[in-house]
């Protein structure tokens, strides 16, 4: 109910916090969990990806979904969208060392979940997969 959800949360922004921060809690312990055992984490990711895909039947990123329903000043969850966004970096950066490599295969990979979200298939997965292999190679 609307009163029991303002009585944990003051305001929307709260609420809207709280679940991303969760989110992107939940969504790292999956990713670090299904690549850790995984000879190439960088092309694993992409078959996370795919993972979840299924599992959320293409509903895309909760982070990008958020984004456009954010105004453009609420900069407390652009702080959220911004950190879980960062935290992806990373990882490719720590997997590829030359930051610009890792920076395409990261836009590479939100380009994969843009796609498959609007195509509703793994298609832009598996091209944009293959594409980052051969780069990476």
């Amino acid at each position: 109910a609307k009163a029991s959800l303002y009585y944990h949360f003051a305001k929307k922004e709260d609420l809207c916090v709280a679940y991303l921060k969760l989110r992107n809690e939940n969504w790292s312990i999956s990713f670090q969990e299904f690549i850790k055992n995984k000879e190439d984490k960088v092309i694993a990711a992409f078959d996370f990806l795919k993972l979840d895909n299924e599992k959320s039947s293409f509903r895309g990123c909760s982070f990008l979904n958020i984004l456009p329903e954010t105004e453009p000043n609420n900069i407390v969850i652009f702080e959220q969208l911004q950190n879980h966004k960062k935290e992806l970096l990373s990882f490719f950066e720590e997997q590829i060392k030359d930051s610009d490599l890792a920076y395409t295969i990261y836009s590479l990979f939100e380009n994969a979940i843009i796609e498959s979200q609007l195509y509703k298939n793994q298609d832009p997965v598996d091209r944009l997969k293959k594409i980052s292999k051969n780069l990476l190679s």
